[in-house]
């Protein structure tokens, strides 16, 4: 069974994915700012097409994650839980401050908080963020519920039935008979029987459904055709499939998977699913990475009488 992808706090970005498989070609061992020295000119100089891959498992890799995840509200920190009700109140007090001169007064009231002070909001962090990781579970376990669920095949039906044991008969015999005479033969036989004739296979044909439905009682069964017109139908993001862990000297190969199931002589098959194999997890480009806090000055002079 394939492994359900877990929760990433950010998906791997194209950059990312090029270091992932540019890493398994170095056989030393290098730090991370090593490596990037070593990756980002490599990445500058590579041409389009090439990125074209990278950015398309990416861009995949985040479809997923957010089709498996994006329902799940992400917890919030301690500091960010108290300073949702006290960003208000001291905006109210000082009107002409900036946003970032609050919040870094902010960061210098929490910062001299006792540790009593601040328990109720780490303990709010802790309760958050333990649901998060619980709905996150619940979601990996229902998937593998789905796929560890067996596919029921559909029970013979009455000329099935007559048809397997008509052939064991037919073939037993020493006159040699195509597989397209053979069918035709069994079917006009078939289909001169009277219905008492036929009244046994259908009896038996009857008990292997009603077993059937007993077994398998929440399945539909839905004709190939029926199946392959929803498939059309679908968009690409409802596609989005993840796939197991390839081989890791390829860092990116395709695999085909097939799923046929025969129902009356017929089967179906899935297209191709490409995936890609990353290991090295550590690097990666955020355009959107916030300003750090310390860094933050006051963009309007504080009034004397401000805390």
């Amino acid at each position: 069974m394939e492994n359900v992808p877990d929760y990433e706090e950010t998906p791997k970005t194209s950059f990312t994915l090029f270091c992932d498989t540019k890493r398994l070609q170095i056989k030393k061992q290098l730090s991370t700012e090593e490596y990037l020295k070593e990756f980002v000119p490599l990445w500058e100089r590579t041409r389009p097409e090439e990125k074209a891959v990278f950015k398309k498992e990416a861009a995949r890799l985040k479809a997923v994650q957010k089709k498996l995840y994006g329902h799940i509200t992400r917890p919030v920190k301690a500091f960010d839980i108290w300073s949702a009700g006290k960003q208000k109140q001291m905006s109210d007090q000082y009107p002409t401050a900036s946003l970032r001169a609050i919040k870094r007064r902010m960061e210098i009231i929490w910062n001299n908080m006792s540790a009593k002070e601040k328990l109720p909001f780490y303990t709010e962090e802790e309760s958050q963020e333990a649901g998060f990781r619980a709905a996150i579970e619940a979601v990996k376990t229902d998937l593998k519920k789905k796929k560890e669920k067996p596919k029921a095949k559909r029970p013979r039906n009455a000329y099935m039935i007559y048809y397997n044991i008509k052939k064991d008969e037919l073939s037993r015999d020493n006159t040699p008979i195509e597989s397209g005479t053979m069918n035709e033969e069994i079917r006009r036989i078939w289909k001169n029987m009277s219905n008492a004739e036929k009244s046994p296979f259908r009896l038996e044909a009857n008990r292997l459904k009603t077993e059937y439905d007993k077994k398998y009682p929440d399945f539909k069964y839905q004709p190939w055709l029926k199946r392959q017109q929803n498939l059309n139908k679908k968009s690409s993001e409802e596609e989005i499939e993840y796939s197991p862990e390839d081989n890791i000297e390829n860092a990116i190969s395709s695999s085909t998977e097939t799923d046929s199931e025969r129902s009356d002589a017929q089967s179906s098959s899935t297209p191709p699913i490409y995936s890609l194999e990353c290991s090295f997890s550590n690097l990666g480009i955020d355009d959107d990475e916030p300003e750090h806090l310390e860094n933050i000055e006051p963009t309007l002079e504080m009034p004397s009488d401000f805390p």
